[in-house]
């Protein structure tokens, strides 16, 4: 009995136990080659978090030396700071690193061998070494330039011979540390040599986890999942204007602006005489009509409303009667003309002053980071709160941080919007909702207030209402929808003033209305049926844009024929604010006495209107000049027949391109 017992118990331990054992086994086992796949990205990860927390380091560094320049910084945007600045601390390591990284996680046995580990150990020393000599060097100019570091930096390269032994005496510490840090990376490279390929590693294992790498890779090159890839002014949702250097870093800043375009830098004429021909530091003493009273200024920006169409402007068919009506009430100006093709240019000309003279608008380029005084951060001297309506949502646009940068108090965008269900489903909620809206929020604003509202209506793809297609049916089969959607906004417009009317701070507000530029003539031109667009077809007409003064008992109505330009309106807010001081600026007040001048530029060509006259200029000289009231076709070129007007014309316009390019290229617009 007992043997059967003993027997039985075996029997018992070999069913159960041994399967057991075996099935740990097999776990072990499998666990083990996860861990083996597993190792080699983790070398992968040390190698970049490393990077990054010396990154962090180099901030708190920067903070260290440079704290006296940030004196308003609170312990909230030092936390900001840091914790926003790893966002384009991944980007510039990525920006520096994805060769090598891409060669380190690669699914190829060639890695294994030695002269190629080698070219990886170099690459990756070397394009992290000049990551790291941009922020040293920063170090020591950013007390002077300040602003993180670009590729200004590289007009001193002729320099250097003559001034690397100073360097050297004076900073001589940071060539130590270059040193140091050098045999550092040589360190952190030896340390995270091991994703090499074994017998147990698949490839199917290998070339998936180098699609995954490779996609989160691209998703830190790009600095997130927002619209637009991550650019230095996106710090501006995090700390203040003048903070921003601190989210940012050196590499970043020099690589993004180093692949952005840059301006050439003109020497036309002496600094001297570009500033006696077109200065653009100007100053305001007293009050230009008498009335020394604090306005509110509402500046409504009108989507791609175009002269052509506006029957107060000449055009053989109005679709904009309202607007004409209020013309009426209006000091109107029958030749005004945008700056640019754009929203964000002529965003730009009317609240910062700054002209729309090279590719890329000015809030898309390197220089957004430069030292700029908008209207509301004039404003502020005088007392004044500032706020930004637009219906769309404000990363669609790209606009916030330059919203931010020139001192908005305020952006209320489609996010605030309390009714989703009135948006398009494109751009965002339509004219009369939004126009509305405002109202509602402009009871409440602090008083005086200056207020830009930008309309989104007659942007295409020109979406109305349901309820209001049949309403605004212009019957036209061409044009896209534009002729429809302009007249809604048109239409909205005037709901708009119907209610405004009755507000308590209506009678202390100055309203102007300006269009940010013309439809696009190339999408609907004569071919397509609409003889009035044969105006499109000029250089002239494709800028011509309505722009109204506003204000029942303040502005005299009236029509006034000079010429000016959406820059113009920016000086023109600082009068009826009665600001006091100095400022930046390319226009002049259309309030006071000025030659009337209006320029544009698209793709290397430039062009000047003044008086009855349009100078085109390229390559450095004038091409042509037109009587555009006597040759509405601008078919007669004038340069030979008067030469002297076009030597005058020429110089205006190569100090105005001089001193553009100068104060950008130099930040001088320092007050």
């Amino acid at each position: 009995m007992p043997n059967d017992i003993i027997r039985s118990r075996q029997n018992t331990f070999i069913h159960t136990s041994i399967p057991l054992i075996l099935k740990q086994h097999y776990i072990c086992s499998l666990k083990f080659q996860a861990i083996k796949h597993i190792l080699p990205i983790k070398g992968f990860l040390f190698r970049f978090l490393a990077l990054l927390l010396l990154y962090s380091v180099f901030r708190l560094v920067f903070i260290l030396l440079n704290g006296g320049l940030f004196p308003s910084l609170s312990n909230s945007e030092i936390v900001s700071v840091f914790l926003h600045g790893i966002r384009f601390d991944i980007t510039a390591i990525l920006y520096l690193n994805s060769l090598p990284m891409l060669l380190q996680i690669m699914p190829f046995e060639v890695k294994k061998h030695s002269k190629f580990d080698l070219f990886q150990k170099t690459l990756f020393i070397l394009f992290n070494l000049f990551g790291i000599i941009i922020i040293l060097t920063d170090f020591a100019f950013f007390p002077f330039n300040m602003k993180r570091l670009d590729s200004e930096i590289l007009g001193l390269l002729g320099a250097l011979p003559n001034l690397i032994i100073l360097y050297l005496k004076s900073y001589w510490h940071l060539f130590v540390s270059l040193i140091i840090l050098g045999i550092g990376l040589n360190l952190v490279y030896n340390k995270t040599r091991v994703f090499h390929f074994t017998k147990d590693n698949s490839f199917t294992w290998n070339s998936t986890t180098y699609v995954i790498i490779l996609f989160l890779m691209a998703l830190g090159f790009r600095g997130g999942i927002q619209h637009r890839p991550i650019k230095p002014v996106l710090a501006t949702h995090f700390v203040s204007a003048h903070n921003v250097a601190l989210v940012t870093n050196s590499p970043f800043t020099f690589l993004y602006s180093l692949f952005n375009r840059r301006l050439e830098k003109k020497e036309y004429m002496t600094e001297e005489k570009a500033n006696i021909i077109f200065p653009i530091k100007k100053s305001i003493s007293g009050s230009v009509s008498g009335d020394t009273s604090k306005k509110n200024v509402v500046l409504i920006i009108l989507e791609s409303f175009s002269g052509a169409c506006v029957g107060h402007l000449g055009a053989p068919r109005s679709f904009t009667p309202y607007l004409d009506s209020l013309s009426k009430k209006s000091l109107a100006f029958t030749r005004a003309y945008s700056n640019g093709r754009r929203s964000s240019q002529g965003l730009v000309a009317l609240t910062a002053g700054i002209p729309a003279l090279m590719d890329d608008p000015f809030m898309y380029s390197p220089y957004l980071n430069n030292r700029i005084y908008g209207l509301p951060n004039l404003l502020k001297k005088e007392g004044y709160s500032s706020y930004f309506f637009n219906g769309s949502n404000k990363d669609m646009l790209g606009w916030e941080e330059y919203i931010n940068t020139i001192g908005f108090d305020d952006y209320f965008g489609k996010e605030e919007y309390p009714y989703p269900e009135h948006s398009d489903g494109h751009w965002g909620i339509y004219d009369h909702y939004y126009l509305n809206y405002f109202i509602e929020q402009a009871g409440s604003l602090k008083e005086p207030f200056f207020s830009t509202l930008f309309t989104l209506s007659s942007h295409d793809p020109f979406l109305i209402p349901k309820e209001l297609r049949e309403q605004f049916n212009t019957g036209l089969p061409f044009g896209d929808g534009y002729y429809d959607a302009l007249m809604y906004s048109d239409w909205a417009l005037g709901q708009f003033f119907e209610k405004v009317k009755h507000e308590d701070w209506f009678e202390n507000t100055v309203f102007i209305l300006v269009a940010d530029h013309t439809i696009n003539a190339s999408d609907r031109s004569p071919e397509k049926g609409f003889t009035m667009l044969n105006r499109f077809m000029n250089r002239l007409d494709i800028y011509h844009i309505p722009t109204l003064l506003y204000s029942p008992g303040f502005i005299i109505p009236g029509i006034n024929e000079k010429v000016i330009q959406q820059l113009d309106l920016f000086n023109t807010i600082l009068d009826f604010a009665n600001y006091k001081g100095a400022f930046f600026s390319f226009g002049e007040s259309v309030l006071r006495p000025s030659e009337g001048t209006a320029f544009q530029y698209v793709k290397g060509v430039f062009q000047l209107i003044e008086d009855d006259y349009i100078m085109v200029f390229k390559e450095d000289k004038a091409y042509s000049l037109y009587n555009y009231v006597a040759d509405p076709g601008l078919k007669i070129n004038l340069i030979e027949q008067n030469k002297d007007l076009s030597f005058s014309l020429e110089t205006k316009l190569k100090a105005i391109i001089q001193q553009h390019n100068s104060m950008l290229i130099h930040n001088n617009m320092r007050l």
